[in-house]
């Protein structure tokens, strides 16, 4: 089954390797490309000397390609896995490249893949996939037949169509990603919640100050610029630091994009932002409406 690992991808010309830090990895047989229309686009595919024991050749997809090196054929550039304890493996060389395919039902085979040759004896389980004409639940008892005629050992554990298996395997990481969207989003909420409460008291604190501004003379335009400047600046400062720390803790050490935590980051701050200009606005609106005198005679 593919795996995600962290890894690092040779430049051009001598130029710095690409960090990646998510990659797709599956270790497959012969003639696995052909059952799922895999055709190669550039280079060759696997032959017997990639499943030998030291072998260190790829293939990668086209999506690999558009990503990581700029859409130009990625054969005879060299990739390695790496990670944050250790030290980095050896470089593997990239031998072809193969057209996109949505490996699930989610995947519209913008996923970069990297590809390893397996020999059948060092893959355990074995998964075979099955290339059929009708309809794949009519072969399932027939498959079992065959395999025990090759050999009354082999055992066929599960059989399913192709699609029930990649539902399942969507279904579960569709269920986590879901559940840490929803943490997500509750703590935007309850943080967005907190921020207009204490940023409306802050302000309603205020009223006899602003009825005093207005009666000496100062503009409405003028007094709500100075709530609203006051609140974005203290709000500003929080969401500033907030973001600074998250960034540090990416750079260090995580396995998400930088480019998508920046994008999560610039769309919370607009939130938390937007919910203190709203949290300025009411308690202000009623400060405003009160008389000159009476505020005079109030203080």
């Amino acid at each position: 089954s593919p795996a995600v690992r962290r890894a690092e991808v040779e430049g051009a010309d001598g130029e710095a390797p690409t960090h990646v830090p998510n990659l797709w990895s599956m270790s497959i047989g012969p003639k696995l490309l052909d059952s799922f229309g895999m055709s190669v686009s550039a280079g060759r595919d696997f032959h017997d000397g990639d499943r030998a024991a030291g072998a260190r050749t790829v293939l990668v997809n086209e999506a690999f390609a558009r990503r990581y090196t700029g859409g130009t054929t990625p054969v005879g550039r060299r990739l390695r896995y790496a990670s944050e304890a250790a030290s980095p493996e050896p470089w593997l060389e990239i031998v072809g490249m193969v057209r996109d395919i949505g490996m699930t039902p989610t995947d519209d085979g913008e996923a970069p893949y990297v590809f390893h040759a397996a020999a059948p004896s060092a893959v355990t389980p074995l998964v075979m996939g099955v290339r059929v004409a009708r309809e794949p639940e009519a072969l399932a008892a027939r498959l079992r037949t065959i395999a025990a005629d090759v050999d009354p050992g082999l055992r066929v554990d599960d059989v399913r169509p192709l699609d029930q298996v990649v539902w399942r395997t969507d279904v579960s990481l569709l269920v986590g990603a879901g559940a840490f969207v929803a943490v997500v989003c509750l703590g935007l909420f309850l943080s967005a919640a907190g921020i207009f409460s204490l940023t409306s008291v802050s302000v309603a604190r205020r009223t006899r100050e602003i009825g005093l501004r207005s009666a000496l003379g100062a503009s409405p335009g003028r007094i709500l610029r100075g709530i609203v400047g006051r609140a974005l600046v203290l709000i500003g400062s929080g969401v500033a630091a907030g973001n600074l720390v998250v960034l540090l803790v990416v750079v260090l050490d995580s396995e998400v994009e930088l480019s998508f935590v920046t994008h999560a980051l610039l769309t919370t701050s607009a939130v938390m932002l937007g919910v203190g200009v709203l949290a300025c606005l009411e308690p202000a609106r009623r400060a405003l409406r009160i008389q000159p005198v009476q505020a005079l005679k109030e203080s």
